[in-house]
Formats: C-alpha cells, structure tokens, sequence
C-alpha cells in the first residue's frame, strides 16, 4: 500500500501561531504532523522579508518537535528581498517557496507578475529551491478576454525556470463549474 505523508498548511493556524509560536507547533507535533508549510506573510512595506525566529533557532525548534518544512508561503510584493527569502528556507530544510496570492486591475498586472514569477523562480531554481504558484478565485476572472491564469501561464516559462502550478482544489473547482476547464487547454505544467 502506498503510504502518502500528511502535513499541515500552517496558514490554518495562523491565529494560534501569533498567539504562541512555538505552543502551536508542539501540539502540531503532538497530534501527529510531521511535514508543514509555513505562510510567511508578514512582508514589510519596503519588501523586506520579516520572521520572529532566525532560521538556526526555527530549525532546531522543528528538529526538537520532529517537523520538517516542506515549503514556506511567501507573500507578494514586487521588491521582495527574495535572496533573504532563499537563504532562509534554504537554512530551514524547505524545498519550495511558494507565492500564494496577488490582486490584479488589469491585465498588464499579471504580465507583469508573470516576469516576477520567471526572475522569482529562476533565481530559485538556481538555489535548488522549487518555485510554486498558488492560485485562488481571481486569477480566473477576464480581461480582453483572457482569465489570468491563462495570461501567467502563457508568460511563464515553464521550461527554465517558472513557477509551477499548486492548483487550489476549491478555487479551481469553482472555476471548472464555470466552464473554464471545458474551453481552454494549457502548456504542460509541473504540478504540486
């Protein structure tokens, strides 16, 4: 039988993490989990990437509870310090970073998220980190005619460095009663 390992998306504890850190990754170990994905979403104005732990202190408290981080949220901003991003997950054992959200006024903003998401995901690649996308609701409403996921994967490159796809089972279900599977067809894409 093949045993598939569970882990937890950390962002579901989000209130408990802020109330108590490292309490809430304990009784996550003590229920079981063993892989996590944190959400790093505390980005500052400027772009700099903010956590209350070094990497060294974060990752001996995950070898202490016996959790690995399997890879970490990291919200959007267009002057991400992603090198911090890199050197942090890279200290801290995760094997992705994933960019879970952006908003879009118009379609120029997801061509525009899209050469972030290439930079973004060569430079990881290039530290042997794998680069996700995370969709939600809005990447599939229109412009010109075009959803925006259409629009980021038609201008990402799939081959050298871009994000993969981590489909949202709900987002992409309500997409699907849309329609939106029925009519389009995408490149090949590396699915988490």
């Amino acid at each position: 039988m093949i045993q598939i390992p569970v882990g937890l998306q950390l962002f579901s504890v989000r209130e408990a993490l802020a109330k108590d850190f490292a309490g809430t990754l304990q009784s996550i170990a003590d229920i079981g989990y063993t892989n996590i994905e944190f959400a790093f979403h505390n980005i500052r104005e400027d772009g700099t990437f903010e956590v209350d732990y070094t990497a060294a202190e974060l990752k001996a408290m995950m070898d202490k509870l016996g959790l690995q981080v399997v890879t970490s949220h990291v919200a959007y901003h267009p002057n991400l310090d992603l090198d911090a991003v890199i050197r942090y997950n890279a200290e801290i054992g995760s094997k992705g970073i994933v960019m879970p959200c952006a908003f879009f006024r118009d379609r120029e903003d997801a061509v525009e998220l899209a050469k972030w998401l290439n930079a973004s995901g060569r430079k990881s690649k290039e530290a042997g980190i794998q680069f996700y996308f995370h969709n939600h609701f809005h990447e599939f409403q229109e412009f010109d005619g075009q959803t925006i996921m259409d629009i980021l994967l038609e201008h990402t490159d799939p081959e050298r460095c871009a994000a993969a796809w981590i489909p949202s089972l709900l987002w992409t279900s309500t997409a699907a009663g849309s329609g939106f599977f029925t009519r389009r067809t995408w490149p090949r894409r590396p699915i988490r």
